[in-house]
């Protein structure tokens, strides 16, 4: 059996929220979306990661994808 999942999104979607909404509801895909991701062009270099994240009502994950030295330069 299969299943489909049907986005309509009213505005838009943030990559990033749909994908750690997608992990929510199938955890266990998480290493093939890793797999798939580094498979599309990710570089090695680039680290991802799911965090928790709260804004105001809204709590939730996201998922991040940052250059490996993005924070060296604060």
């Amino acid at each position: 059996m299969a299943l489909h999942i049907h986005f309509d999104p009213v505005g838009g979607v943030a990559g990033d929220m749909a994908i750690a909404a997608l992990l929510d509801a199938f955890p266990q895909h998480l290493t093939g979306m890793l797999e798939a991701i580094r498979l599309a062009g990710l570089p090695a270099s680039w680290q991802t990661s799911l965090v928790s994240h709260r804004d105001h009502a809204l709590t939730g994950r996201r998922f991040l994808v940052e250059e490996a030295h993005a924070h060296d330069h604060a």
